[in-house]
């Protein structure tokens, strides 16, 4: 896909496993290809299928975009770039952390803030509340020092 390469995408989808529907990437891929090939609904069903799966991935909304700007859909193809940009910033600022334990608070704020844009509360939420935590415990800490 990433080589623009129709024939041999859907050559590999073709033998992946029945449990690949799993996965978000096959439906992104599926999506690519469904897009290439004219048929738009099946594109947009892959897409949102893709979404379902894995609601803050930003390339497929970054897929979807290319296709609602092709159906004018403007104002959608706006909302969805911005999402995608968030979501680029978003991995570079998570890759440059050293472990897991180091990410910022800011950082999971703008993660919880993503979420949310991307429909995915229950990510959002369970952020949100270890974010609070971090600051209980870290309020309470200061109270012993």
């Amino acid at each position: 896909m990433e080589q623009g390469d129709l024939e041999r995408t859907v050559e590999l989808l073709s033998r992946l496993p029945a449990r690949a529907d799993a996965d978000n990437r096959f439906w992104r891929f599926a999506g690519w290809a469904k897009a290439r090939l004219g048929k738009q609904d099946e594109a947009l069903a892959n897409y949102n299928q893709a979404l379902q799966l894995h609601p803050l991935d930003w390339t497929t909304r970054h897929l979807l975009a290319a296709l609602r700007r092709e159906q004018q859909q403007l104002d959608e193809v706006d909302r969805l770039e911005k999402i995608v940009q968030t979501g680029y910033e978003l991995t570079l600022a998570i890759y440059a952390v050293p472990d897991a334990r180091t990410v910022p608070d800011a950082l999971l704020t703008r993660l919880a803030d993503f979420a949310t844009d991307c429909g995915d509360e229950l990510f959002a939420t369970s952020l949100r509340r270890q974010l609070r935590q971090r600051s209980q415990s870290s309020g309470r800490e200061g109270i012993a020092n």
